[in-house]
């Protein structure tokens, strides 16, 4: 009976997180098609929401199986790891600089200018609309101050990113970042 309640809890945890990606992407065709705004801000919160709703939902739906606490937490662990694993694998696709740049020629047909790819940056602004994107979105979030062609100072909160960021890189020895 425990082997069988370990596949049940197993089953609920990817369940729910196809429900997660179903839904968040669901929520960005919407966005998309102009049914809803949205901005990077309310984009984090809502995939965060969901997270925290697919936790709740694993807990509620597991909570009757005959399985001990460790097994439950180890569920609520794993789907936790998979939303991250796509989290990161959605930030990569959608914001990897590196990856851009192999899209954007595939759609060139292979091969394209530095001027045209420079052009094809932040919606068509270039390189400076991707970094005008890039600030207003640390601005959205409460980590700088943005006015017109000022960025800065930083917000104790993006201080405080920021110094753990420098000693991430410290730590793991990364000189050359971005």
């Amino acid at each position: 009976m425990e082997m069988q309640g370990l596949y049940v809890l197993i089953g609920y945890v990817l369940a729910t997180w196809v429900a997660l990606i179903a839904v968040d992407l669901v929520t960005l065709a919407c966005t998309r098609a102009g049914i809803l705004r949205s901005n990077a801000t309310m984009a984090s919160m809502i995939v965060l929401g969901l997270v925290a709703a697919g936790v709740i939902a694993i807990i509620l739906q597991t909570g009757k199986l005959s399985l001990d606490v460790i097994t439950h937490v180890a569920g609520v662990c794993l789907f936790l790891a998979l939303s991250i694993v796509y989290i990161e694998a959605r930030s990569l696709l959608s914001r990897g600089y590196s990856l851009r740049i192999l899209a954007d020629l595939a759609k060139a047909g292979g091969q394209a200018s530095v001027a045209q790819l420079k052009s094809s940056y932040g919606d068509g602004k270039g390189l400076s609309g991707l970094i005008a994107k890039r600030l207003e979105t640390l601005a959205s979030f409460k980590l700088l101050m943005l006015e017109r062609d000022q960025a800065g100072p930083l917000t104790a909160l993006g201080k405080t990113l920021a110094l753990i960021g420098l000693a991430w890189r410290k730590t793991l020895r990364l000189e050359h970042v971005g």
